[in-house]
């Protein structure tokens, strides 16, 4: 919670430094059970999208892959890793299988869900990596419904400024 909460008060530097001891911490076998270590790794890739550092955000997408392994692929661990491993991918400049992995995603998500909103606000960058603005414009305000449908409303207001920004 350290780690989210540095870096929604803008601290990055802070961010990235516990991301990187939590880390170190799931390394040493002290991170707990696999759905609850997932978890971590989820939150750790959703950071690492924000931070822009695709490398990590993908090691993380393989560490809540490996973890959840066999578990329904209704987990939300599940889309959470489809949406930190399509944000690594548009990091990297493969927008097609960004997309790809998206369009999967967004269809089997709940409507006005913080779930949904992860990967309709990933989605939303993946159209504006494309130069599609208007789309992208629209994309995020869908992403910005769903966070406030779900009270996710750090999140919401995030998503209207990050559309803002253009």
């Amino acid at each position: 919670l350290s780690m989210i909460a540095a870096f929604r008060a803008g601290h990055a530097d802070d961010a990235a430094r516990l991301a990187d001891d939590l880390v170190r911490q799931l390394a040493a076998g002290t991170g707990g059970r696999a759905l609850s270590q997932a978890g971590i790794h989820a939150q750790l890739g959703l950071v690492h999208v924000e931070l822009r550092d695709a490398a990590r955000a993908a090691r993380a997408a393989d560490a809540i892959a490996q973890l959840t392994d066999g578990a329904p692929a209704t987990l939300p661990l599940a889309s959470h890793e489809r949406v930190i491993r399509a944000g690594a991918l548009r990091l990297t400049g493969d927008l097609d299988a960004a997309a790809a992995i998206l369009d999967d995603a967004r269809a089997s998500l709940p409507e006005g869900s913080c779930d949904r909103g992860l990967a309709e606000r990933e989605h939303a960058r993946v159209l504006r990596a494309r130069g599609l603005d208007e789309p992208a414009r629209d994309a995020f305000l869908v992403a910005t419904r769903a966070f406030q449908a779900a009270g996710e409303r750090w999140l919401a207001d995030a998503t209207e400024r990050e559309a803002d920004a253009g």
